[in-house]
């Protein structure tokens, strides 16, 4: 460490340098190197201190950050270890069955004793050392058990036989049992904090060292602002008076609304905020991270874009990426810019999977929650709930930004984040008050019957037709397809395996790109995705019913870019079912939409302002609620996920069993003829996101594949058929 304040003994030091610790660099090099990255990365942290004003927590924070560093420079000791070395050895490719992270932890006692911090705080040292027992595996109950009764639990350290240390696990049973009285918010950050920089230095050092920085922070305030100019210009765009004013917005907290169609994107990013490490950019589904992460490669270089999701393996292999430096970098946010979805973020404040390192990412960065208006009342308390923890632990600057951002959500973010509004009022209602894209028709009848007749008139090019469940919408899609109109029809739901939504996404986007050459019409058959996940531009609209700020997504997606004059939305109540929104839902968008005289898009703000205060009740409900609460240790729990599942809208991954079974037959024969990977990417082709409640009785776990089947067929052309309950499809 820097200015004498550690160092290994010259025994120690001999021993560390006659041992690999990486392929061709010596465990001490290692050691070294890693602490050196660990100095420059303290160097961009926050740590709430409490000292003058700030009503922190953290007694001495210089103090802190020396520990963090230090942790760095004894992390791998356990790899002295002769057993270790001769696995590295004999198999240089497979893990250790020595867990040399246990193992380090007695050697960093007797050099922690040796550099004169004897006098540690007993529960930081409780913390810095299970950290460092736990950097490759995050804390758990069941870390190690097996080592508690071996006879092998000794370290036999190269170089310093003649020494004698007790049982490793020993040692870190004591610090476990430590830790278990710090039961607090507080000391759970201190160990995402410790654990979570410890991974990123280390991963650092294994990928190129001190250089692998500049693409893992920031380097100046100015420097996205700069990349995003040249990016608009390239595409000749030019800033718009609100851009202009957002480059100059100072914020700790903030939130934004401006129509589909005006770069709301490039507006958030234009912001020069001081001390930002990353800008980390959150969408509701795969398909507009997917999308968001082009955009994001095209302006910011794709060696400083990291994305992720829950079929993140399946994506990069698609695009031929097999580096496993590339594919930890994407899921653990490593990157200076990151596109994620946001339940990546909700589940690393509650303990899921690595969660140090997603977490530790969001320290003194900068977070944009994008589409913020397609979460359920529940699921807007978690974020909110997350938001204020990212705020006040780790100095996140927030922005939350909607077309449809209801003053309802404005208020809640005032009251729980200090968030202002990013944008001068009369330019963003300017902005609103300057379109009118879309007439609104009440229409009775069949909708479909609606759809063939305009399709047959020709009266529009490009139809978007929107149902508010997969099987309505499949079930028209069938009907048109079987009516012989001469168009090119097409399907697109959430109930399509990852594989095939790409395929339909990259058609509706060619289809985009060359609408002008389409000499037959194009009918767009959908679902509730085409709200969030698809940037297109249709002649006109037939659609159900939906709530107010959902129909105002839908909208958006007609006479997107404002070039066609005033397009129609026709607007049909189904009588048969409010499924998968409520009556009270539908029927106050229904309210809203009678009494108001929409003449300009600022009229629609105004209506989902009073259909949001019309169920305050329903949502100041659930927003009462933290589901932080229940998590103020550090254990890894998977329980996390279950407070996403709980909300009918979240998914998760399942693989239909397929016609007569084939999907599963298929990846089950894989088993002992393919390698892991080969079978994960089978899994994940054949992946479908599925609501939590269309599990239940059609649930087939598989042990051995450690996979979730759901029992249904598939088509690639109509997506996944249940066997059961076909009629709750939504």
């Amino acid at each position: 460490m820097k200015g004498n304040q550690f160092t290994f003994s010259e025994e120690i030091a001999k021993a560390l340098n006659n041992v690999a610790g990486k392929k061709d660099r010596s465990l001490l090099d290692h050691l070294v190197s890693t602490g050196e990255i660990a100095e420059n990365l303290v160097e961009r942290i926050f740590l709430p201190c409490k000292s003058g004003q700030n009503h922190g927590f953290i007694q001495d924070c210089e103090a802190l950050k020396k520990l963090i560093v230090l942790q760095a420079y004894l992390h791998d000791l356990g790899k002295l270890d002769g057993r270790f070395q001769e696995d590295k050895k004999n198999n240089p490719e497979r893990p250790s069955s020595l867990p040399h992270a246990l193992f380090s932890l007695p050697l960093a006692e007797e050099i922690i004793k040796q550099n004169g911090y004897e006098n540690l705080d007993k529960n930081i040292m409780a913390m810095m050392m299970v950290s460092i027992a736990s950097h490759h595996s995050v804390m758990h109950n069941g870390l190690y058990e097996k080592w508690k009764y071996s006879i092998q639990n000794k370290p036999q350290y190269m170089g310093l036989e003649s020494r004698s240390y007790e049982s490793a696990y020993t040692v870190f049973e004591k610090y476990k049992k430590q830790i278990t009285t710090l039961q607090t918010r507080d000391w759970r950050f201190i160990y995402v904090m410790f654990n979570g920089l410890l991974r990123l230095a280390d991963w650092l050092d294994s990928a190129g060292g001190k250089e692998e920085i500049k693409h893992t922070y920031l380097e100046a305030p100015d420097e996205t602002m700069n990349k995003v100019k040249t990016y608009m210009k390239g595409k000749n765009f030019e800033l718009r008076d609100y851009q202009r004013e957002a480059i100059l917005a100072r914020f700790d907290s903030a939130y934004m609304k401006l129509p589909t169609g005006d770069g709301k994107t490039e507006t958030a990013l234009l912001p020069v905020l001081d001390g930002v490490n990353k800008v980390i950019y959150t969408l509701p589904t795969i398909t507009s991270v997917e999308s968001m992460r082009e955009r994001f490669e095209k302006m910011f270089g794709s060696e400083n874009v990291s994305f992720s999701h829950h079929l993140l393996f399946l994506s990069l292999h698609q695009d031929g990426i097999f580096d496993e430096k590339e594919i930890l970098y994407d899921k653990y946010n490593i990157k200076k810019y990151v596109v994620t979805t946001i339940d990546k973020i909700l589940l690393s404040v509650v303990n899921y999977d690595n969660y140090p390192l997603i977490e530790s990412s969001l320290n003194n960065s900068y977070l944009i929650v994008d589409e913020i208006h397609s979460y359920s009342p529940y699921t807007l308390s978690y974020i909110l709930h997350t938001l204020e923890y990212l705020k006040n632990y780790h100095n996140t600057r927030i922005l939350v930004m909607s077309a449809t951002l209801p003053s309802l959500i404005q208020e809640k973010l005032k009251n729980m984040l200090g968030a202002k509004q990013l944008l001068s009022e009369d330019l963003w209602k300017k902005r609103y008050s300057s379109k009118a894209r879309v007439k609104v028709n009440f229409c009775k009848g069949s909708m479909i019957d609606s759809v063939k007749e305009a399709a047959l008139s020709k009266k529009y090019k490009k139809i978007l037709v929107v149902y508010n469940t997969v099987d309505r919408a499949t079930k028209a899609y069938k009907e048109l397809k079987d009516s012989g109109i001469e168009a090119e029809i097409l399907l697109v739901h959430a109930r399509f395996t990852y594989k095939d939504k790409l395929d339909k996404y990259k058609k509706i986007n060619k289809i985009e790109e060359q609408e002008k050459k389409e000499e037959k019409p194009i009918i767009l058959v959908s679902t509730q995705v085409v709200e969030v996940s698809l940037d297109i531009d249709y002649d006109a609209m037939f659609t159900e019913v939906s709530p107010f700020d959902s129909l105002v997504q839908r909208f958006g997606r007609v006479n997107r870019r404002g070039t066609k004059g005033t397009s129609d939305v026709h607007i049909f109540i189904n009588s048969d079912s409010n499924l998968p929104y409520t009556e009270e839902q539908l029927q106050k968008t229904l309210n809203m939409l009678h009494e108001f005289n929409f003449k300009s898009e600022l009229d629609f703000v105004d209506a989902n302002d009073r259909y949001y205060e019309a169920l305050r009740d329903s949502y100041e409900k659930e927003l009462g609620k933290n589901p932080l609460d229940d998590f103020p240790y550090i254990d890894r729990v998977e329980y996390g996920e279950n407070l996403l599942t709980r909300d009918k809208f979240f998914t998760i991954p399942a693989v239909p069993m397929g016609n007569n079974d084939e999907i599963y037959n298929k990846i089950k024969d894989m088993l002992g003829k393919y390698s892991n990977p080969q079978i994960k990417l089978e899994i994940m082709r054949n992946t479908v996101d599925v609501p939590i409640y269309m599990l239940k009785g059609n649930f087939v776990p598989d042990e051995d594949l450690h996979t979730v089947f759901i029992s249904a067929d598939y088509d690639p052309e109509f997506g996944l058929i249940l066997r059961r309950n076909a009629g709750l499809m939504y």
